[in-house]
């Protein structure tokens, strides 16, 4: 499969790329929502901490996840422009959190052979990026 997912860490997200999306802080009720900025790192101190973060550059064609398990953050850079040679679905979502603001998701797909299913390939889930805030 096309490896367009890429775990990284805080400092290797991209300091010269323009994102929209959305960052939620512990000590937050809703999350706060950005347009056309620059991800900075002090976002991303220790308390309160962000519990999730989804950015998305449609110049770019990259979307990155944040996750804080465990008091660990987990980062993932995901190229969309390799979604050619991918098997995925789009899906879109309302963002009741977000303001009411509607949302695009992507599911990867990766075929897998199962054993149960005497020995043939199945579609098994492999990872869901954020595409940005739509009017759909």
């Amino acid at each position: 499969m096309i490896n367009a997912y890429q775990p990284i860490t805080i400092k290797e997200i991209p300091e010269n790329i323009l994102f929209e999306g959305y960052y939620w802080y512990s000590n937050e009720h809703s999350p706060t929502i950005i347009t056309h900025e620059i991800v900075q790192q002090s976002w991303f101190k220790e308390l309160p901490f962000v519990i999730e973060a989804h950015f998305y550059s449609s110049a770019e064609q990259i979307s990155m996840q944040v996750r804080n398990i465990d008091g660990v953050y987990h980062v993932a850079k995901i190229d969309l422009s390799r979604l050619i040679d991918i098997t995925h679905d789009i899906a879109f979502y309302i963002g009741h959190d977000l303001g009411g603001r509607n949302f695009e998701m992507i599911h990867a797909w990766e075929p897998q052979v199962d054993e149960l299913l005497a020995g043939m390939e199945t579609l098994i889930p492999t990872w869901t990026a954020f595409a940005g805030f739509t009017t759909k």
